[in-house]
């Protein structure tokens, strides 16, 4: 049974959600369990005490590439979910993807030291918690960030990332972001061709699709005496 809610859930799509709704509902059937769902409607007022989803998204595609100075595949989420940062933001859907320069920042001192647009329609490949350096990001004008934090003593391992719980954080409303993750030998990789070539370009296309939706909660109820 977790092997099939994982099926659904490492996708953190929302309409592959509701496929692991089927799969609950369809065990719990089998038993000759009660079911209930309740909807969760995204967004809430604020304050409340109740877990609040900020906005359903549903994930169809992304992928990055290096363009030049060589052509090389560097991710796909429809090979490994975890490639796409939770609440990440899409790449405009009337360009078949964007290319920039890739950019390497690697420590918050760095990052502080460059001025307000300096990097302007860059990607940047970084090695923190993109989740503490989200605004910071934003405001020097990145289109978006791949982290290649490690997990440790797994270097061909990708790290499950986020930008955010229920969503990106409220202070940061405004602000979006793409965002990719890659294992840690993947992030050696596009360093060497950086060190090696200096001016690295990357195509990276994300197609999300964000809107108001519902998270489902699914339990079983078994029936007491009384």
């Amino acid at each position: 049974m977790v092997k099939k809610v994982q099926d659904s859930d490492r996708w953190n799509s929302f309409d592959r959600f509701r496929d692991t709704t089927r799969t609950l509902v369809n065990a719990y059937e089998t038993l000759g369990i009660q079911t209930e769902i309740h909807q969760a409607q995204t967004g809430g007022s604020i304050g409340s005490g109740r877990w609040i989803i900020q906005q359903a998204a549903d994930i169809k595609s992304a992928t990055m590439d290096v363009a030049s100075p060589v052509r090389r595949r560097v991710l796909n989420y429809h090979r490994n979910p975890w490639h796409v940062v939770q609440w990440s933001a899409a790449t405009p859907p009337s360009t078949n993807g964007c290319k920039c320069e890739l950019t390497i920042i690697d420590s918050s001192k760095a990052l502080a030291a460059l001025p307000i647009g300096s990097l302007l329609g860059k990607m940047v490949l970084t090695r923190m918690d993109p989740r503490n350096h989200f605004a910071e990001f934003a405001n020097k004008g990145a289109m978006g960030v791949v982290t290649d934090w490690p997990v440790p003593n797994h270097p061909k391992d990708t790290k499950w990332v986020k930008f955010g719980w229920g969503g990106i954080p409220l202070k940061c409303g405004a602000t979006h972001l793409v965002g990719l993750a890659i294992s840690t030998d993947q992030g050696d990789m596009l360093r060497s061709l950086v060190a090696q070539h200096r001016q690295v370009i990357v195509k990276v296309k994300v197609d999300i699709q964000k809107y108001v939706g519902s998270h489902d909660v699914v339990s079983g109820v078994v029936q007491g005496q009384g």
